[in-house]
């Protein structure tokens, strides 16, 4: 008898925790392809770096994985299937790599963070800074299977701009409800997306006036609380009962250029937190106009 001759559960182990010959994983591959997982593996980590992952189990093991990006598909494609992670980083990510972004709302983590490259910049105290990259894959539905399946989502230099202030508002709805696994979420929206939402969710109308940012609503019984921080341009919470929701805009440094990023934040808090935040930050009441300069 020969290795293949193993049951399907003991060959999904080998195949997850030794490093094979290629002649023999091409063999495995094709027999797993063919099979219902009937078992989940238990990862520690998982890191995603361009043209390499790096796995780490619950055993203390690390293997290194470099391939080329049809076979990296094709390896997380499997672990996604049968494989629970704690926690999930995927980086130096750019239009090329649509197709590993898209795995990751199928694998069951505790914690995902994606993130886009770094890039020299002219500034001494900020040498490097993330490149922003337009992210129109990320859609509702996207967001939607994240929800059933990763606790902790943040995404960093991803333009989500196929995203609307209604799918925001579903997604906000979608995490206040506790009918899914997600509890937070962090990511970046248009500009047009991030001024509109927080006016069909909040009544919040912004205007931009010679380096005056204007806020103003007509609802008095609204409660935004204020973070004043030299990093950031504009930055707004609401709290509604233990679900917070964020608004942050800041200024991103590529290079020569400048360019806006636009925040909005979701997470689910205990009241220890709520409470030592409304301490921190500055309470906004409306029914007038409220006026951040930057």
């Amino acid at each position: 008898k020969s290795l293949m001759d193993l049951p399907n559960e003991i060959l999904l182990q080998i195949f997850s925790y030794l490093d094979l010959p290629s002649q023999f994983k091409l063999r495995l591959t094709k027999r797993l392809d063919q099979l219902q997982l009937i078992m989940k593996n238990k990862v520690d980590k998982i890191d995603v770096k361009a043209r390499k992952f790096i796995l780490s189990t619950l055993r203390g093991e690390i293997r290194q994985h470099t391939r080329d990006l049809s076979q990296m598909n094709q390896s997380l494609n499997r672990l996604a299937k049968n494989t629970v992670v704690r926690e999930m980083h995927v980086e130096e990510i750019s239009y090329r790599h649509t197709s590993i972004i898209e795995f990751m709302q199928k694998f069951n983590t505790e914690k995902l963070c994606m993130a886009t490259y770094l890039v020299p910049t002219s500034f001494e105290t900020a040498p490097s800074q993330i490149v922003l990259i337009d992210a129109p894959f990320i859609d509702f539905s996207y967001l939607s299977n994240l929800s059933d399946n990763t606790k902790h989502v943040e995404m960093k230099g991803m333009v989500c701009v196929s995203l609307t202030a209604s799918d925001l508002c579903r997604t906000r709805e979608l995490i206040a409800s506790r009918q899914c696994k997600m509890e937070s979420i962090s990511l970046l929206v248009g500009k047009k997306a991030h001024i509109s939402f927080l006016k069909e969710c909040f009544g919040v109308k912004i205007e931009d006036r010679a380096r005056m940012r204007i806020c103003s609503s007509a609802n008095a019984a609204l409660q935004l609380y204020s973070s004043a921080s030299w990093t950031c341009e504009f930055d707004l919470s609401n709290f509604d009962s233990n679900l917070e929701t964020k608004f942050v805009v800041t200024q991103n440094f590529s290079g020569r250029e400048m360019q806006e990023e636009h925040l909005i934040a979701f997470a689910l808090r205990d009241n220890k937190y709520v409470e030592k935040e409304k301490r921190r930050r500055k309470l906004i009441t409306f029914g007038h106009i409220y006026t951040e300069t930057y």
